[in-house]
């Protein structure tokens, strides 16, 4: 499929050109984020909410998103995605 936008420099303001599900641990992502999508929640009890999302920004702040509701797009550079994140179905965005 042609890309009308292919001669257009990307930007952080620009869409996603590519993704990854995220598994929270103290590990760090393949690649840093643009920004992260929040899917879900492991809790089925948290009517709306996906959780928490601890993350590891690139300039190395901790930062703790704290009742993130689902479906939200957070546009954060991340490196890291905490295991002690409460929420679930992130996806790290490029």
């Amino acid at each position: 499929m042609a890309d009308k936008f292919s001669k257009f420099p990307t930007s952080l303001e620009s869409p996603a050109r590519a993704g990854a599900a995220v598994t929270p641990s103290s590990n760090a992502l393949s690649i840093s984020s643009r920004m992260l999508y929040v899917g879900g929640n492991a809790n089925s009890q948290l009517n709306g909410v996906a959780g928490d999302v601890c993350i590891e920004t690139i300039d190395g702040n901790v930062l703790t998103f704290v009742n993130v509701p689902i479906g939200s797009i957070l546009p954060i550079r991340a490196t890291k995605v905490f295991a002690n994140s409460t929420a679930s179905n992130i996806v790290a965005l490029y």
